[in-house]
């Protein structure tokens, strides 16, 4: 979803695929964190960990969230699977990069993705979470960003947090 919100931006509607998929967005640092203490713990060969943040959200109640804090306002409706599909497949053989992918489409047609519980955790590994506030310290710098008019700058903000949520969340 890389510059997906800069791409829409100049739309009053904001389409939405998997709008009500649910997340549980965690910090690079905190899985970086995770990966160095399962690796370092004795007698640990074999055994599974779901990470993921200390909030469960929608990817819709996200998306609204980040626009809040960049102050549009805009209509954010639920976008179906089967119209994200076919519009994927064409942009993806266009020369451009599209603003959904077929494997963006895929993702978000699995179940929620979200720590189950049926695993280790981070709590087995003594990890204290950064979480959502980690995400806020984001959404305040495209905030901050956009205040001083620097909207490439905000770009590239929106840009690094949907990359958080989206590509940091790691399931066991």
């Amino acid at each position: 979803f890389t510059n997906l919100f800069s791409k829409l931006s100049f739309s009053p509607v904001i389409p939405i695929v998997g709008i009500d998929y649910k997340f549980q967005p965690i910090m690079v640092t905190d899985v970086a964190d995770a990966i160095v203490k399962a690796i370092q713990a004795k007698k640990n060969e074999g055994k599974i960990y779901e990470i993921g943040g200390p909030t469960i959200i929608s990817f819709g109640d996200m998306v609204k969230s980040i626009l809040a804090t960049i102050n549009k306002k805009r209509i954010v409706m639920a976008m179906p699977m089967s119209i994200a599909k076919i519009q994927s497949t064409i942009t993806d053989l266009l020369p451009i990069p599209p603003i959904l992918t077929r494997d963006q489409c895929e993702i978000l047609s699995e179940a929620d993705n979200v720590v189950s519980n049926n695993h280790l955790t981070l709590k087995d590994l003594d990890i204290n979470l950064n979480g959502i506030q980690g995400v806020d310290a984001i959404l305040d710098m495209i905030k901050d960003t956009i205040d001083n008019g620097d909207t490439e700058d905000a770009k590239m903000w929106i840009s690094e947090l949907q990359n958080e949520l989206l590509n940091n969340n790691v399931r066991g």
